[in-house]
């Protein structure tokens, strides 16, 4: 019996809860991160697919019609969305493409060269277009359905009301943009040297051998919408600052306005159209995050933090969203310390933790958000639950074993227990096994695994409000 009671109490010692540093929580790691690669002076879809999706819809491939290069444009789907592959002079909106490069000779066509497969129903597009102070004056469309496995040429004609331009855009997408369709995942249409016929200016960058990296300095392990600010070539939201709490580096986060939309937001995890996406992994639950801070806002402004723990169901194939924590931060000249915390703690147990900074209001849109304001993050960790025993629940005095287990493990307890409840699930928190026993003499049960698939395990032993838990893997 003294052997078993010096084992519970080992037990006891290694499942109190435990703090561990969040992934580069103290924002001393940064580097430059490359994005993707856009052909030089367009812009493209690739912003878009690459914050949804962690991964592009436009590539620069070989084997190209002319020199070293060619453009891949397909279209993709991410998170719901369906996003069709496009390269752009000029920046799109709701009257079409604005801006645009300065040219001023008009040509006859535009010729380029096409390797396409698009789904049926789909329609790709390849438009070039000028203006004259500002208005359309003339315009070139192509439009390709079906597929073309070696290159094609393709030969639109320029219908104009004038010769005089003084700017030209672009927008050759993988599907047609004319008629607002997203098109069908899938579909791919790769383009080479594009020329402009009966023209003294060639087609920007038409043979498709310039392409820039789009690249910011970023905070390892943690994503921000520096990304749309550095495709701008405005000023990061997310920078790293030498007024830091601990260490030689603090996170600095500002609110600013992108083309009418809020940006100040960090978040170890990816950022999706609804809130953030992921988070850094778990292997018990959390219990509060913790760290330093200071705020200073713009007006009434008001930092947030917020938490997400998260659980990926194999049955469903769902990922759920166990518990969350939204917290303000107020303003405060010096390093603050501030705490968040979850209450979930119960089977299944959370995988992935989403940890979000704003320097603004944003969790509601009718709150004041005051561009220019800064909050500085630094020095986080992370604080978990217990997996095992917690020590006021050590009157319930077991010995699982052996562990691993193959055909059987026992559950040795001491007397005077009264019945206990055990309990055993799988990783997902599917109960497979339910059985009382009583413990009112010393003893150990027996517990046949026969019809269990390997793996890992989670019990639970419950007698009133005493409760020991554990994991034990079973192999064949």
């Amino acid at each position: 019996m003294k052997k078993l009671y010096t084992l519970v109490c080992a037990c006891i010692a290694v499942s109190t809860a435990f703090s561990q540093v969040v992934q580069n929580g103290d924002f001393e790691s940064w580097g430059l991160e490359t994005y993707y690669r856009d052909p030089s002076n367009f812009g493209s879809s690739n912003p878009q697919a690459y914050y949804l999706n962690g991964s592009i819809n436009v590539t620069r491939i070989g084997n190209a019609q002319q020199g070293s290069y060619a453009a891949r444009l397909e279209t993709v789907v991410a998170y719901g969305d369906t996003i069709p592959g496009s390269i752009f002079i000029g920046t799109p909106d709701q009257n079409g493409v604005a801006g645009g490069i300065p040219h001023t000779d008009l040509p006859d066509s535009v010729v380029a060269y096409v390797r396409y497969n698009l789904m049926p129903g789909d329609t790709g597009f390849v438009g070039v277009a000028w203006k004259s102070g500002g208005q359309l004056v003339a315009q070139s469309f192509g439009f390709l359905t079906g597929s073309a496995t070696n290159w094609t040429r393709i030969s639109t004609p320029v219908t104009s009301g004038t010769t005089t331009v003084d700017t030209l855009v672009a927008f050759i997408s993988s599907a047609n943009v004319l008629s607002d369709a997203v098109g069908t995942p899938g579909s791919y249409l790769e383009i080479d040297n594009i020329q402009l016929i009966g023209s003294s200016q060639p087609f920007p960058n038409g043979t498709l051998e310039g392409w820039t990296d789009i690249n910011s300095e970023e905070p390892a392990n943690w994503t921000t919408f520096n990304l749309i600010t550095t495709v701008l070539n405005l000023p990061n939201s997310v920078t790293k600052s030498s007024d830091a709490h601990g260490g030689n580096f603090a996170a600095s986060i500002k609110t600013a306005d992108i083309n009418g939309d809020t940006l100040g937001f960090l978040t170890n995890g990816n950022i999706g159209e609804d809130g953030p996406l992921g988070g850094m992994p778990v292997n018990a639950n959390p219990k509060t995050l913790s760290g330093f801070y200071k705020y200073t806002p713009v007006g009434p402004d008001t930092a947030v933090c917020a938490l997400v723990s998260y659980r990926y169901d194999a049955l469903s194939g769902n990922t759920m969203a166990l518990d969350s924590v939204f917290i303000s931060l107020p303003p405060t000249a010096g390093y603050t310390n501030f705490s968040a915390s979850l209450m979930y703690n119960t089977f299944p147990y959370a995988d992935t933790l989403a940890i979000v900074f704003s320097s603004s209001n944003m969790n509601d849109s009718t709150s004041y958000m005051g561009i220019g304001s800064e909050l500085l993050i630094d020095d986080l960790s992370l604080e978990y639950y217990p997996v095992g025993v917690e020590e006021n629940d050590s009157e319930i005095k077991v010995l699982v074993y052996p562990n691993p287990a193959t055909d059987n493990f026992y559950i040795e307890y001491a007397a005077g227990q009264g019945n206990l409840q055990f309990e055993l699930y799988n990783v997902i928190g599917s109960l497979v096994m339910s059985q009382q026993i009583n413990a009112t003499n010393a003893g150990k049960q027996i517990i046949h695994t026969n019809n269990l698939h390997k793996g890992i395990y989670l019990y639970t032993l419950v007698h009133g409000d005493k409760r020991v838990a554990g994991k034990i893997e079973i192999t064949e």
